[in-house]
């Protein structure tokens, strides 16, 4: 299913704008386990309307996400993250990173915002997938252009990951950094090999990470 953000979508569909705070995380996280992908499913049709409205939701959810663990399970917040990352990023460069109908300002605090989440969340609740795998269909994109962004709003959103990635790597947390390296092979932005061997320079870590960071030098990270 697509969900291009000008899509005419039936009445019936759900405008994700008309929900509060609660309720966009109940529409994301309070989900049956027996259907990961439940938002590709006709009947779970929804629409963005504003995506301001969206966005700062989502901002505030990464500034303070111990809230999830209060309402749902881990295996519920694992699943809804996957739904997340599908709003920022569902297509190439489109979805909310790239809506130009949005002040870059906002989407460039909801870019930062990871850094939170990160931080807040994945550092102390380690994830099964999500947490590795966060940056990999955000930045793919640039990864399948080389690196070029397709007009200087490209290279400002590329900017901003690429300051967040390099700030989720002094994380103290192996997980958090192996999911930041991952981000920065595939962004392939101008100073990821330089970054990346700022951060092996100046930290020990295990062989394991230290194999996987070349490769994401070199881009043969998966």
């Amino acid at each position: 299913m697509s969900i291009s953000l000008d899509r005419i979508k039936p009445a019936t569909a759900t405008r994700l704008d008309k929900l509060s705070f609660e309720q966009l995380l109940d529409f994301a996280f309070d989900r049956s386990l027996a259907d990961e992908f439940w938002y590709h499913e006709e009947e779970n049709e929804f629409s963005f309307g504003e995506t301001s409205v969206t966005t700062r939701h989502l901002i505030k959810l990464f500034r303070q996400p111990e809230i999830l663990l209060e309402r749902y399970s881990a295996e519920q917040v694992e699943q809804g993250f996957w739904f997340v990352t599908y709003l920022l990023c569902f297509i190439k460069f489109d979805g909310l990173f790239w809506d130009k109908r949005l002040p870059f300002s906002l989407r460039e605090d909801l870019i930062f915002s990871a850094f939170d989440l990160f931080s807040r969340f994945f550092a102390h609740h380690p994830s099964e997938s999500i947490c590795f795998m966060w940056w990999d269909s955000l930045a793919y994109g640039y990864y399948m252009e080389n690196g070029q962004p397709e007009d200087e709003d490209g290279a400002q959103v590329q900017q901003a990951m690429f300051e967040t990635l390099k700030k989720i790597l002094t994380i103290d947390s192996e997980e958090c950094q192996k999911s930041a390296l991952h981000g920065l092979g595939h962004l392939k932005h101008p100073a990821t090999e330089k970054t990346i061997q700022d951060f092996l320079r100046k930290n020990r870590v295990g062989k394991e990470l230290e194999e996987f960071a070349h490769k994401c030098i070199e881009g043969t990270m998966g």
